[in-house]
């Protein structure tokens, strides 16, 4: 089987050493054989090639603190845990929803050099909280340079409790070949390029693309992919 290089970082808004504490993503099917060995049906189970495939190719985002999250009866969002600043930096309430659809700025960068589309999807094998969804959705990492956030949306008042360990998301790489992980830094440089990106959407007529087409575009014609690639070569880690 062919494999494909998959470059990946983590990052988050404060300088505080957390990146020492993030998890490497890690195989679904890895983690499945190990939570469910003893349960018999599961080891034949494994022998279907359909379902086989789609776990080799799905990987779980860990959280790497303990993180407490209060959704209260008035719309509030509040968190006892640590102090404002490090609220400010790290959860992002959307506007005009009544604080029901919150980001988590835990932020997983990923990159690849040949084309690669991945999807974003809930842990339905880990779901915790039946009070809350975690959206999805898919793009193209070859021709896109983002980080990877814990979107959550409150269904009704609860709290959510994060632990570290626990799997936030999966993200399914939409491809045959064998994914090949290397690690990376997330430099000053990359984050400097991932801001400029950013702010493309707050330029018309960038601001009123519901589709990432013209991103891609945007994307090759100014070779930001070959920027982009320089840059992680000379941060590489693995």
């Amino acid at each position: 089987m062919k494999k494909v290089n998959i470059y990946w970082a983590s990052s988050d808004n404060i300088d505080n050493g957390r990146k020492y504490l993030k998890f490497k993503p890690e195989c679904l099917a890895d983690i499945l054989k190990e939570e469910l060995n003893d349960i018999p049906s599961y080891k034949r189970l494994l022998h279907c090639p359909v379902y086989r495939s789609e776990l080799n190719r799905t990987f779980a985002i860990r959280a790497d603190i303990d993180y407490t999250i209060e959704y209260k009866e008035d719309g509030t969002i509040y968190c006892p845990m640590y102090n404002q600043s490090f609220f400010d930096a790290n959860v992002h309430i959307e506007e005009g929803n009544n604080a029901r659809i919150i980001q988590l700025f835990w932020f997983y960068f990923l990159f690849c050099e040949e084309k690669m589309e991945i999807t974003q999807l809930p842990p339905f094998f880990h779901m915790k909280n039946i009070d809350h969804i975690s959206t999805f959705g898919t793009y193209d990492i070859s021709n896109w340079f983002r980080g990877l956030t814990y979107p959550i949306i409150f269904k009704k008042p609860t709290t959510l409790e994060i632990k570290r360990g626990d799997i936030l998301y999966y993200i399914r790489f939409n491809t045959d070949k064998k994914i090949n992980l290397v690690n990376f830094e997330y430099t000053s440089e990359l984050a400097k390029i991932q801001q400029e990106l950013l702010n493309l959407k707050t330029f018309k007529p960038f601001n009123l693309n519901l589709s990432m087409l013209p991103y891609y575009k945007l994307f090759k014609s100014k070779k930001i992919k070959q920027q982009i690639m320089k840059n992680i070569r000379n941060a590489t880690l693995d």
